[in-house]
């Protein structure tokens, strides 16, 4: 989308090709969150000023035309903080521990 548009986003589910999730987070102010987290891994190039970070961040994962996926980020995110606390706020939303069977008749 357009980067003004882009940047009213709260929330990002980013997917890469085959549904595996890559990002699941909030965007932060001008994509602030998006942009540290990925141009945390060596050999990401920072997002130049002048691009929309949400072409940037479909170039990274190789999701961008002609693209090529040169890191599994499916698996960075699996082994990273962002994960661990989203994995917290899902269990603090729907307890994994629950039976929905048995909730349902309560």
């Amino acid at each position: 989308p357009n980067v003004s548009i882009f940047n009213l986003f709260d929330n990002l589910l980013l997917l890469k090709r085959g549904g595996e999730t890559v990002f699941f987070n909030k965007l932060g102010k001008n994509s602030e969150n998006l942009l540290r987290y990925f141009e945390g891994f060596p050999g990401v190039k920072r997002c130049p000023e002048n691009l929309n970070p949400a072409t940037w961040m479909l170039t990274v994962i190789g999701a961008g035309v002609g693209g090529v996926e040169e890191k599994d980020f499916a698996v960075e995110y699996r082994k990273s903080s962002m994960y661990v606390d989203t994995l917290k706020e899902l269990q603090l939303l729907m307890p994994i521990d629950s039976d929905p069977e048995t909730d349902a008749e309560t």
